[in-house]
């Protein structure tokens, strides 16, 4: 039909929206428990270990979440950057290399 080419209102499509449940910047426990798990390692790979357990745990929930891979690995970079904020804060004598950042032999954790 003609009529259906005239109208605006029928090729109308409603804004996509995206919506993070619980930003990064919000998950102040998480980040506080991530970063006193790492202050607690007994060793570098201790630390690694728990650094990456909590980092893999906080990936699976967005991508369990739907989120698009580009919110995740910015999501993900937040976290990275407040958890080793949290490690400085507390004292820890580990604390993630922050992304972009060479890591050094012997642990990054």
């Amino acid at each position: 039909m003609q009529r259906d080419k005239d109208l605006p209102l029928f090729t109308w499509q409603p804004p996509v929206c995206s919506v993070i449940p619980f930003p990064v910047q919000r998950r102040i426990g998480e980040i506080r428990k991530a970063a006193q798990s790492i202050a607690g390692a007994k060793s570098d790979r201790d630390g690694d270990f728990k650094w990456n357990r909590a980092l893999g745990a906080f990936h699976q929930r967005m991508k369990k979440a739907g989120l698009p891979a580009d919110v995740i690995e910015r999501e993900i970079n937040g976290f990275h950057i407040l958890v080793y904020t949290e490690c400085l804060r507390i004292g820890s004598r580990l604390a993630p290399a922050l992304p972009g950042q060479q890591e050094q032999p012997g642990g990054a954790a």
